[in-house]
């Protein structure tokens, strides 16, 4: 019978293209209608979302997450939205704060801020508590080794984006960052944004921010989002703006007789090929941080070219690394991995131990998000016995190498004790780095793995 129901189903023949995205296409037919699968999985992905949107932030749970990211007190604050019903069919009271909100901050007294980073349910509580705390453990350190001056992490329930405006008004920040559940869709109830804007203030439009979305593992990943929050958090400082008035060195207008000279972006004049490939290599890591994905991916692939051309491994690792970096953020996992693999032999074949871990590392990743546990764990274990052979291995790559190589030994069935093992000692290394998101999940599978 089960044969029979299967000889009914019309394939699709884009069905090969569904592993590079997880949009609704090439699902096949039965006579004129959706199979019965995929019908199920449509109002699964649709009862998700839905919950999504009325699912409640647990205060306490993220608090937990947050402890010690910040010098204070997580700061808790309400929008003018009394309840959910209210802030769904009254979007104007999630942008501004309750009463009560704006008397606690105007009690505070303190120094103007370099920034304030608030939180808020928005769309899907379920985005804030599932990426907030990693994505904010990437960022914060950056900016204290920086010298920013920072707020208190503020939580606004019951917020839109534009209460951060209010936020950082009250608190004199010459900058806020909003980190916010997006409206969920039927591939991802729990997709976070993050909207800065400069000069905050009540009346501040979408046009005078800037916006990266789409952060979750399967989406703009943690790492990804919070370089390219940096390289954006830098230049609206330098420039003092942020939105569409905000321009990335080398990317003003161009004069229109230019524009196909620079088609490639490709150095002109009497420069060396090793820096004609160095500035390709720069412009993609700025339109990547950009989040501008298809330039980034022309920089990249035209470096790799050069340097293939011209016999430069060094180089070409270099810039495969960074072909890879962009394919695994457009979702295309293997490229990604295909990319990474040329990037590794080449590492080690040029003697180039470090680098090579770090390759080495992406491919055990990459191997991991594909499901193929045997070979993700044996490229973990090799950029593990890199790093740990190497002293001049920063602790931070080491904490991470050892998250991987965990993560690959909980596929196996008899890996329990060894991705314990693995866990505590990635946990020491995230500790002394004070990167808490990173201890946190440490702790996570740990607790996980039993007593």
């Amino acid at each position: 019978m089960s044969g029979d129901a299967h000889a009914l189903i019309v394939a699709n023949p884009w069905q090969a293209l569904r592993r590079f995205t997880d949009a609704r296409i090439a699902l096949g037919r039965a006579g004129v209608s959706l199979p019965t699968a995929a019908h199920l999985a449509f109002t699964l992905a649709h009862a998700q979302a839905r919950d999504a949107v009325y699912e409640g932030l647990d205060v306490d749970a993220l608090r937990l997450q947050l402890r010690g990211m910040s010098d204070e007190e997580l700061l808790l604050l309400h929008s003018a939205s009394p309840d959910r019903d209210s802030y769904l069919s009254r979007p104007d009271l999630g942008r501004s704060l309750s009463a009560e909100s704006l008397d606690a901050l105007g009690r505070r007294t303190r120094e103007p801020l370099d920034l304030v980073l608030v939180l808020a349910d928005g769309l899907s509580a379920r985005a804030v508590m599932n990426h907030a705390a990693p994505l904010l453990g990437l960022l914060l350190p950056r900016l204290r080794d920086a010298g920013w001056s920072l707020g208190p992490l503020a939580l606004v329930q019951q917020g839109r984006v534009a209460v951060g405006d209010a936020v950082g008004q009250a608190m004199q920040a010459r900058m806020v960052a909003v980190l916010i559940g997006e409206r969920p869709g039927l591939s991802a109830p729990d997709s976070l944004g993050v909207y800065l804007s400069w000069a905050p203030a009540p009346g501040v439009n979408d046009a005078q921010r800037n916006c990266l979305s789409n952060i979750r593992p399967a989406g703009l990943s943690y790492e990804a989002a919070a370089e390219q929050l940096w390289q954006l958090m830098q230049l609206a400082r330098a420039q003092a703006q942020t939105g569409v008035a905000l321009k990335a060195p080398g990317h003003e207008a161009l004069p229109e007789s230019s524009v196909q000279e620079d088609f490639f972006l490709l150095p002109r004049g009497p420069r060396s090929t090793q820096q004609s490939v160095k500035d390709m290599l720069a412009r993609g890591r700025q339109a990547r941080a950009a989040s501008r994905l298809q330039e980034a991916r022309e920089c990249f692939f035209e470096a790799a070219s050069l340097s293939r051309r011209e016999a430069r491994p060094p180089l070409l690792a270099e810039s495969l690394k960074g072909l890879g970096q962009v394919m695994r953020d457009l979702g295309e996992l293997e490229l990604a991995l295909s990319h990474y693999q040329e990037a590794a032999q080449l590492c080690e074949e040029a003697g180039l131990a470090l680098p090579h871990a770090h390759a080495l590392r992406h491919v055990g990743d990459l191997f991991l998000q594909l499901g193929r546990a045997h070979p993700a764990r044996k490229a973990c274990r090799r950029a593990l016995l890199i790093y740990r052979a190497n002293p001049d291995a920063a602790a931070l790559d080491r904490a991470n190498a050892l998250r991987s190589a965990a993560l690959a030994e909980e596929k196996q069935a008899a890996g329990v004790e060894a991705a314990r093992a693995l866990w505590q000692e990635a946990k020491a290394l995230y500790a002394s780095q004070q990167v808490w998101a990173g201890v946190a999940e440490c702790e996570l599978h740990i607790g996980a793995s039993g007593p």
